[in-house]
């Protein structure tokens, strides 16, 4: 696949694709490939660059709108009182004011040029994301397609099992109960100690089970035949 010849969903200009949450769980801290990582280190550097500069131009642009203030209040001192001290400060005021507007421009031609370096190793970064993406998922899709029958199999016999499991449980709780019934506890007792050498856990089924709930157990009659008496001879 060539990455340079498909068209992005997303601008160049956008936010940097390092700020995308899901880019963050992919790529920060999981995956080791260098080349994200120096493309993203950049990316961080000029941000950084770009926030230092910005704060920058805020900071002259208040000075000065508090110099142009000064100036505008002592203009009238200045033409109509014609103090000496206050020309040679709006003088001075003035001049800082052109200094001000030289940095300013120097601030915007910075910032400019940060944002084209931030866009093209935007580009970079999502070229790259691009192509690792892509050919991950293609490996994964066919690994998939390989393990899905496997997978398939396994859940039908865990479902199996699971099934079986619950109906010898219920079983083994009526089973339980019965046995109680009939031999009482202490017999019970016995056979909750020799259950673990032959390998049957009575004491899995509860013994809360209520025995009122069970129907009495009723004896067959026995009924009796009498034998003629022997004869002697």
């Amino acid at each position: 696949m060539d990455i340079k010849k498909m068209t992005f969903a997303i601008e160049p200009g956008d936010a940097p694709l390092i700020l995308d949450h899901v880019w963050q769980r992919l790529f920060a801290s999981r995956r080791g490939d260098e080349h994200i990582a120096a493309i993203q280190k950049r990316l961080v550097e000029l941000m950084k660059e770009r926030s230092a500069l910005t704060e920058r131009g805020r900071l002259l642009e208040l000075k000065k709108r508090d110099y142009l203030r000064r100036i505008n209040n002592m203009t009238r001192n200045v033409f109509v009182s014609r103090l000496p001290n206050h020309r040679k400060l709006m003088t001075r005021l003035r001049a800082e004011v052109i200094n001000i507007n030289a940095e300013l421009e120097y601030v915007e031609s910075g910032l400019a040029g940060i944002e084209g370096q931030i866009r093209k190793n935007n580009v970079n970064l999502m070229e790259e994301t691009a192509f690792i993406c892509y050919n991950e998922y293609t490996k994964s899709n066919s690994r998939l397609a390989e393990i899905e029958p496997e997978a398939e199999e396994l859940q039908r016999r865990l479902d199996g099992l699971l099934d079986e499991r619950g109906a010898r449980l219920k079983v083994m709780k009526d089973d339980y109960i019965i046995l109680h019934k009939l031999l009482g506890q202490r017999e019970m007792d016995k056979l909750d100690g020799s259950s673990y050498d032959s390998g049957v856990d009575f004491r899995r089924i509860t013994r809360k089970a209520s025995l009122a709930d069970m129907p009495p157990i009723t004896r067959p009659e026995r009924r009796y035949t009498l034998l003629p008496k022997a004869q002697t001879v």
